[in-house]
């Protein structure tokens, strides 16, 4: 695709100054890319033609430049000095107008000219006052041409007039005045005449300006004038600084816009958290978005599709309601809570702890999407709870809590995969599901927490954020990683999968619902 670069015409000078029609001026320009940049330190490949009549006129004189621009942008270029393709630039009859100046410009310094602009070669106001110098009056009388003849002095007596009577036999004549200026004498012949000139008049004798400075030149006041050098450089300031303007405001625009973008990116994910995009993600899913916008990681194992992120949904996706309760709220067996460890969610957020969610939120009871019961268990009695297909809980649409069932498919599969286990020991797969950070030092040699660098060979990445225990302070943080699944053990119980920083294999153990564990989700 071909870059369009922008010219910008600055000012023709007359640089030769003879008697005679200019040999050479001088042509510059500002050249700038599409993107308004000036095209700086770049050789330019320039064609001038000179026409005459129009700007569609014929070509008397044509002449190519390969040029450099400075570090502004501008090129400047000798109209007159270049290699000549055409004409003779001496021979021009510039009386014989109007002229106008086409150039055709190719940024790259080849011949491969695009971008072309004519514009009128406008008449030079100094040369008014070239002509008006050529046909001034010296002052002197024998410069004068055309005038009457003076009478000549009687050189003897006899040619005087005798009006006096002193001489006789003659008559002596009478002896003129001889004029001092030109208005004494007598227009008969009609060669003394008032001229009133233009400047076309001017220019069709010559357009040197005689070696003379132009000063006093005043302003345009129409807009064919010819601009002046004062007018072009108020011209150029009023239009850089409009253009300043206009890129701070750009600037402030822009810098809005990224503010608005880093707030709703925070939103999203806050800071600290970045997500891990690898070939282990899963291919069709490699991201999944829950209710409230969290964007979270995936990886895939065997034939599952979990989530590597720990869930940070902090209100029910049944109801909208939040599940944050206020600090210090006692255990309870049927609401549904879930917290923030220590109850601040910028503590652990560069590790993702994600929330701790009592049981009844994790499973989200009233999720009914899934054909789900709506009933809620009571701390005395379990109360059955049927539905079809998976129980999605809290988890985006499309996932769901996984049940016992699925977290045992998940260790199984890694236990007969040799480079999960450790040391040989298909039991030990626990170092393969946990993180490679956040996790208290262990000694033994198959252990999560001895030489966790080790660790996460299947992606799980399974953070020890630890566990609340209702009211009781939070606790275990960096020695267990805990998942709730959605199958119960009990009216108050439920089964959850286990992540020990001393151990080696991967544990499932029961434990009351108001406890708050991590919660991960499967997708369905």
């Amino acid at each position: 695709m071909k870059k369009l670069t922008t010219l910008i015409a600055i000012l023709f000078c007359v640089v030769t100054l003879f008697a005679q029609a200019p040999e050479k001026f001088t042509y510059q320009v500002v050249v700038r890319n599409a993107g308004n940049s000036l095209v700086a330190n770049a050789q330019v490949g320039v064609r001038v033609s000179i026409l005459q009549g129009s700007a569609s006129g014929s070509a008397v004189y044509v002449e190519t430049h390969t040029a450099t621009t400075n570090a502004n942008g501008l090129l400047t270029v000798e109209i007159g000095g270049g290699s000549v393709q055409q004409g003779t630039f001496s021979s021009i009859d510039w009386a014989n107008g109007p002229f106008f100046l086409k150039t055709e410009t190719d940024p790259n310094g080849g011949s491969n000219y695009t971008v072309t602009t004519t514009q009128q070669l406008l008449s030079v106001p100094y040369a008014l006052y070239a002509k008006t110098a050529e046909n001034g009056f010296s002052g002197d009388y024998n410069d004068l041409v055309n005038v009457p003849q003076i009478p000549q002095i009687p050189a003897d007596v006899s040619a005087f007039n005798n009006d006096a009577g002193y001489i006789t036999s003659q008559d002596i004549p009478e002896i003129p005045i001889v004029p001092t200026s030109v208005s004494a004498f007598t227009n008969d012949m009609g060669y003394i005449v008032e001229e009133t000139q233009a400047l076309s008049d001017v220019m069709a004798i010559g357009s040197s300006a005689g070696n003379r400075q132009l000063k006093d030149v005043s302003d345009p006041t129409e807009s064919y004038d010819v601009v002046n050098l004062r007018t072009l450089t108020l011209q150029m300031d009023s239009l850089q600084y409009s253009f300043q303007q206009q890129i701070q405001q750009m600037q402030q625009q822009m810098s809005q816009m990224q503010q608005q973008i880093d707030s709703l990116q925070n939103i999203v994910n806050p800071p600290g958290i970045t997500l891990v995009i690898d070939e282990k993600s899963c291919p069709d899913a490699q991201t999944v978005t829950d209710h409230e916008g969290n964007v979270y990681a995936t990886v895939q194992i065997g034939n599952q599709c979990w989530m590597r992120d720990n869930l940070r949904t902090t209100t029910s996706p049944t109801t909208g309601t939040s599940l944050l309760p206020a600090p210090g709220a006692g255990k309870t067996y049927s609401g549904k809570q879930a917290r923030w460890y220590n109850h601040d969610p910028t503590t652990y957020a560069p590790m993702n702890y994600g929330l701790l969610y009592n049981w009844n939120a994790a499973v989200d009871t009233f999720n009914t999407a899934y054909g789900e019961s709506s009933e809620e268990t009571s701390n005395s009695a379990l109360v059955s709870v049927t539905f079809t297909g998976h129980r999605r809980g809290i988890c985006p649409e499309g996932w769901h809590l996984p049940s016992d069932a699925e977290w045992t498919a998940l260790t199984d599969y890694v236990s007969s995969q040799s480079e999960y286990t450790c040391g040989g020991n298909a039991s030990y797969i626990a170092k393969a599901l946990a993180s490679t950070e956040g996790w208290n030092t262990g000694t033994a040699s198959c252990a999560v927490g001895y030489n966790p660098g080790a660790n996460n060979a299947t992606g799980f990445s399974a953070i020890p954020a630890g566990r609340c225990d209702g009211s009781l302070p939070f606790s275990y943080a960096g020695i267990y990683a805990t998942f709730w699944s959605s199958t119960q053990s009990a009216s108050t119980g439920a089964f959850y999968k286990c992540l020990t920083y001393s151990i080696s294999i991967a544990e499932r153990f029961t434990n009351d619902k108001y406890v708050g564990y991590s919660v991960r989700c499967v997708r369905d």
